[in-house]
């Protein structure tokens, strides 16, 4: 009995460690990386915060303990949380004539396609063979607008496909290409490496005017180090401490400048007189501050007319939605789809958006 009694009371100690820490997950969306980032590693952790949690309920449901309470409003606390996290939607509405299609990818420099297919040229192909698996997914896409991460036009058939009589914005590695008008084009942030920051495009469709951003916010570049712990065979630990060290320094830098870039995001966007249609690559989840400051009362296209978990990373950290494609209140999503394609570390998303 004494035994029973001390596992107990060492569960309920555990439980309580455990909801502070879930508690503190909660705050990371409203809390800015500049002022306390590590409330940011909380809010990455949710997702094992939440499977702890349902344990722990189960476990004390089981001893006929009314902890087991605790646990269950500690989860239903975290609502917002979970209704970002997974959807339930009927794939497409009814169809609508006023309707454009978007496509959002991060493309990744080609960098998949280039170690799949052994090539050594690093940003261009000189064949059309090369670019075959793209041109298949674009064709099948049949998107007006496509907003592309990490891209670097150089490629003379990705031009050729692109740029003919087609409008386009490009700044660095973000590029937005589309069917209609652009009559305004700028920068809305600087951004940090060459390959992240935010452009936006003014598009007249028809009779109405929508800005069209593309964002890629800051890298955490921590996806080589996560790899290289997947792929020891035999745990070493100082090689393993090394890269645990790169991946917290990693994670605080980038989590700050993308507290910057979002704020600096969200200032542009209050201040446009358009509908607005967000895509792009935010390198965070939809529990971060990143993502909750930009949404803020935007529809996201998967809570919208996605199903499942949504994810979006095809990369060695598995289980992400960090992609998005988000739209002012006056916009009506009719689907969602995420493309299971294998030539980047992201998979592209289409959403086809009425007026």
């Amino acid at each position: 009995m004494k035994l029973k009694k001390w596992v107990t009371n060492a569960l309920r100690w555990l439980n309580i460690l455990l909801i502070i820490g879930t508690i503190l997950s909660y705050t990371a969306a409203f809390v800015s990386p500049q002022s306390f980032w590590v409330l940011s590693l909380f809010g990455l952790a949710y997702p094992i915060f939440l499977v702890l949690n349902v344990i722990f309920f189960f476990i004390f449901v089981s001893l006929k303990s009314r902890t087991a309470i605790l646990s269950l409003a500690c989860i239903l606390l975290g609502w917002n949380y979970l209704s970002v996290m997974y959807a339930t939607n009927s794939s497409k509405i009814s169809a609508s004539d006023n309707k454009i299609t978007v496509c959002s990818f991060n493309i990744e420099s080609l960098y998949t396609y280039r170690n799949n297919a052994k090539s050594q040229n690093q940003y261009e192909y000189e064949d059309e063979t090369s670019f075959a698996p793209y041109r298949s997914f674009f064709d099948q896409a049949s998107a007006n607008i496509i907003c592309l991460q990490e891209y670097f036009p150089k490629n003379s058939y990705f031009n050729k496909y692109f740029q003919k009589n087609t409008p386009f914005s490009i700044k660095g590695s973000l590029s937005i290409y589309s069917k209609y008008p652009i009559i305004n084009q700028g920068e809305a942030i600087a951004g940090g490496k060459k390959t992240n920051g935010a452009i936006f495009a003014d598009l007249k469709i028809d009779t109405t005017i929508v800005r069209v951003y593309n964002v890629h916010l800051q890298s955490t570049g921590i996806a080589p180090e996560a790899q290289k712990i997947a792929d020891e065979n035999k745990i070493k630990v100082e090689n393993t401490k090394s890269s645990i060290r790169k991946i917290v320094s990693g994670l605080k830098s980038a989590s700050q400048l993308r507290a910057k870039q979002v704020d600096e995001v969200v200032k542009h966007i209050q201040g446009c007189p358009y509908p607005v249609i967000i895509c792009g690559d935010f390198n965070d989840t939809p529990y971060s501050y990143s993502y909750q400051q930009v949404r803020g009362n935007l529809k996201d296209s998967f809570l919208e007319r996605g199903n499942g978990f949504g994810v979006t990373y095809n990369g060695p950290i598995p289980t992400l939605r960090i992609d998005y494609i988000l739209g002012s209140p006056s916009l009506n999503f009719l689907s969602h789809k995420i493309i299971n394609s294998k030539v980047s570390d992201h998979y592209p998303i289409i959403s086809e958006i009425s007026f």
